[in-house]
């Protein structure tokens, strides 16, 4: 289990930051500083031939002896201990770039390092730890190179960081990366214009990069991703032909109805149905996609049709070119995202037929939407028959009318009361005589009631485990582990023959063996039945063993991970988020990774858990670098400065790595000189924090794993053909002894104001909703970034946003913006949840969210039976 420190609490970081050594900010003008730095580097570039091989010493006569070939341009970030060195070719007089004018990292690395080494008391450079050195042509953002230079040995690491590391393997003329480390995983994530690498650390979290693109190739069609056929489908003749009609004009189908209705199994039906598959030439892809979130879909979706070598995570531009022409049908069952999202992912696949599979419908626009009925009599009866193993004998008959009738043809439940009857040994008359003897009610809740009493106590254990489990799948080992129930396969297998779990290897998606879950309508019954708490007690134990969390399914530990949330169970909390980190951030399953990584974050400040805390606003901040966020910035010098405040070196050094990708406004100055085209004395701007054009790289970022406590640089070259150059750490002397005062720089930004302290929503039905809205002003001086909105906390799950305007653009000062939240309780009792927002504020932004939920008694209507008398059995 991984063991968090907490020395000192993140409020006292920017305090205590000044005290930090190398970290005193001794210039108030930073232009200034770093066009002294340029004059000074620009000086010993055009004195001696500095980017030769002949460079060395100034050479004799005149300074116009030598024409200027190089110019350096400069940034800096004193704060984060980071000096930015652009070199650029210079143009002759013919606006001609002639081979020896194209800055050569081979030669010009060491010299640099030389340099300085030289000048860090002239220039006072005693606070740099890592240089940033590239090599650009004139004009172009995208550099030829880039290097780091390490300056302050101070981590035990950083003698790893420069050693000799596997590269890629890009084609020709692309970029390679070398990366230092135990690598197990990589995902590059951008487009073909530009491109990052995450190199995953267990203990640091993610370095990125600049990357070659990658090999993408579209897989072969038809794809073909489909659940297993199912073979005797019952009724459904009405439904068939309404669903081809829709599916045949490229109109999207929405089926929905309660748990047990048979939604899966014509799901499987359908995607085998050859007279309506055969009109999708790109083929059938069928997900199961219960938690998965908007942008995640959209993912798995690619994944469908494209692989990467190494995985990719394309940008939403590319999403949007690579699938425009997909003509698949896909089928996406148990859906949960809102009408909005529904209508992106439809635009994004416009030459697709969708079937949108949900208890309740959603989408409410063109397409047929269809209410899956009950099914009909001598279905019912066909169902029974076959459930029991033999034909009705003539009382049932009676009975099985009367089931029919007072079920509307649940299939589910009609299976369960016939399985019943068969491991007891009864008859179906039997079996309906004492159920109405013990209660007149026969609905799920009561039948389940019923069907419970009457199990062993071991089954009861086992059923007890699921249903704390909410619907996930486990395998029989997990299981055993869990409950010490003896033979707990054979005890999984009876209570799968009675319904009252689903074998998985039986369910649409068949990806697992020898795993079960709780049949999908019985969730609330469980858990009113069998207190979960214990069994959630004893799951999160398991999963967060080292171990198992590396291996264990994703859904599983996001859904302990609510409840641990739920709880306050922070420590827990925090090892289950580190344990979704390596699948869910690989995998491109990037919404829940920032969701999951914002519950860290809240665990971490909740526990006052310093390296926990930095570690998630790390992870965030190179989630939000690496997909062009304006709050990577922010998150990352907030990481950094934790980081360094309690002295992880080891991490500092990955956060000012990842924010050294974030380049400054680079500045030049020089003096007019023979073959210049002109003097300058300028500021040349990389732009603002926001966007791509920001990062001092422009090609490619990737993302893989370290798995041992290495930290992994990358260092980006271009020499397509040439060994890469091996640099030393450069030594520079300290200035930690100058008695010169350090001036506060003063700095202004981004304020949030909501426009209440608390969000109540009162008392609400449950299963119905109540919406409220709230508005975020901005009461600062600079635009405020919003890069996302979280629910954590308690039942959270109760509680959704709707609708926002606050993320899609910066909220300019005095302006506001607004978020709709909507409530839809499940449960009865007081449900509790906090709002979180991430931001370029200095602090993150909470609002609590309160709300009733109460249980009304109304009666649930159902189909109209086909008119026959209702017999009494």
């Amino acid at each position: 289990m991984t063991t968090y420190s907490s020395d000192v609490a993140s409020s006292d970081v920017d305090s205590d930051v000044e005290s930090l050594p190398g970290a005193v900010v001794n210039r108030t003008d930073q232009a200034a500083y770093a066009k002294e730095i340029a004059a000074s580097l620009n000086t010993k570039l055009s004195r001696t031939q500095l980017g030769s091989e002949q460079s060395g010493s100034e050479q004799p006569g005149s300074e116009q002896a030598v024409p200027r070939r190089l110019i350096a341009k400069v940034g800096l970030r004193q704060q984060d201990h980071l000096l930015y060195v652009a070199i650029e070719a210079v143009e002759t007089a013919k606006g001609e770039i002639p081979t020896d004018h194209r800055p050569d990292p081979r030669v010009l690395l060491p010299q640099l390092r030389q340099f300085l080494g030289e000048a860090t008391a002239e220039l006072d450079l005693g606070w740099v730890q890592l240089a940033k050195i590239s090599g650009r042509l004139p004009g172009q953002k995208t550099p030829l190179w880039q290097e780091d230079l390490l300056l302050r040995l101070e981590s035990p690491i950083a003698d790893t960081l420069m050693e000799p590391a596997p590269a890629l393997s890009p084609s020709e003329g692309d970029i390679s990366i070398s990366i230092g480390g135990n690598m197990s995983g990589q995902l590059i994530v951008g487009d073909n214009n530009q491109a990052f690498s995450y190199t995953y650390n267990v203990e640091t979290g993610g370095v990125v990069n600049v990357a070659a693109p990658p090999t993408i190739r579209p897989r072969p069609t038809p794809v073909s991703l489909r659940p297993r056929p199912f073979k005797h489908l019952l009724d459904r003749k009405t439904v068939l032909p309404v669903v081809s009609a829709a599916l045949l004009e490229k109109q999207p189908v929405e089926v929905f109805a309660e748990a047990g209705f048979g939604k899966t199994s014509l799901m499987r039906h359908l995607a085998h149905d050859a007279s309506i598959t055969a009109a999708f030439t790109d083929g059938v892809v069928y997900l199961a996609v219960q938690r998965q979130l908007a942008a995640d879909l959209l993912q798995s979706l690619y994944d469908a049709f494209y692989e990467a070598m190494p995985a990719f995570k394309p940008s939403q531009g590319q999403l949007r070119q690579t699938l425009k022409d997909k003509q698949a049908l896909v089928i996406l069952d148990g859906l949960k995202l809102t009408k909005d999202e529904i209508g992106e992912l439809l635009s994004i696949l416009p030459n697709c037929g969708f079937v949108l599979v949900s208890q309740t419908q959603v989408y409410w626009q063109d397409g047929a939407a269809i209410a899956l009925p009950g099914l009909p009599l001598p279905d019912s009866i066909a169902l029974l028959e076959t459930e029991l193993r033999r034909p009705l004998s003539e009382p049932e008959q009676a009975s099985a009318q009367f089931l029919h009738a007072e079920l509307a043809g649940h299939p589910l439940h009609l299976r369960r009361i016939a399985a019943q009857a068969r491991s007891a040994n009864q008859s179906l008359v039997s079996i309906v005589e004492t159920m109405r003897a013990e209660s007149g009610e026969i609905e799920t809740r009561s039948l389940f009631a019923k069907f419970s009493a009457r199990l062993s106590p071991q089954q009861k254990g086992i059923l007890g485990l699921m249903g704390a489990m909410g619907g996930i799948a486990l395998t029989a080992g997990q299981a055993a582990a869990m409950s010490d129930v003896p033979d707990t396969a054979s005890v999984l297998s009876e209570l799968a023959d009675l319904h009252l779990l689903e074998s998985v290897a039986e369910s649409a998606a068949g990806s697992l063996t020898n795993s079960y879950q709780l049949s999908a309508d019985l969730t609330e019954a469980a858990i009113q039945s069998f207190d979960p708490q214990p069994w959630l007690a004893r799951a999160t134990d398991y999963f967060c063993e080292s171990v198992t969390t590396q291996t264990a399914q994703p859904d599983v530990l996001a859904h302990l991970l609510e409840w641990t949330q739920s709880t306050g169970n922070w420590q827990q909390s925090l090892e289950l988020c580190k344990g979704l980190d390596q699948s869910l951030s690989l995998s491109g399953q990037w919404a829940q990774w920032q969701q999951t990584m914002n519950h860290a974050l809240y665990a971490a400040e909740q526990a006052g858990n310093s390296a926990a805390e930095a570690w998630s606003l790390h992870q965030l901040g190179t989630q939000a670098l690496t997909t062009g966020s304006d709050r990577a910035e922010g998150l990352l010098s907030r990481a950094l400065r934790l980081r360094e405040h309690i002295g992880d070196k080891g991490g500092a050094a990955v956060s000012r790595h990842n924010l050294g990708l974030i380049a400054p406004p680079l500045v030049e100055n020089v003096e007019g000189e023979p073959g210049t085209p002109g003097g300058s004395e300028a500021i040349v701007s990389s732009g603002s924090s926001a966007g791509w054009s920001s990062l001092a790289i422009g090609s490619a970022i990737t993302l893989g794993v370290i798995l041992a406590g290495i930290v992994g640089f990358v260092a980006v070259r271009a020499f397509s053909d040439r060994d890469p150059a091996v640099i030393e750490p450069v030594s520079i002397e300290d200035n930690e002894d100058q008695t010169e005062e350090p001036v506060p720089v003063e700095e202004s930004g981004a304020q949030f104001r909501f426009d209440r302290t608390a969000l109540a929503f009162g008392r609400t039905v449950v299963g119905q909703r109540t919406q409220q809205s709230f508005t975020i002003s901005n009461d600062g001086n600079v635009p405020l970034a919003i890069a996302s909105i979280t629910i954590v906390g308690p039942q959270r799950a109760d509680y959704s946003i709707t609708t926002e305007d606050c993320t899609a653009a910066a909220i300019a000062p005095n302006e506001r913006c607004q978020v709709a939240l909507l409530f839809e309780p499940e449960a009865a009792g007081d449900r509790a949840a906090t709002l979180i927002i991430e931001s370029n504020a200095t602090e993150s932004s909470q609002l609590s969210i309160t709300g009733a939920a109460v249980r009304e008694s109304t009666p649930t209507p159902t189909p109209t039976p086909t008119p026959t008398p209702t017999p009494t059995p």
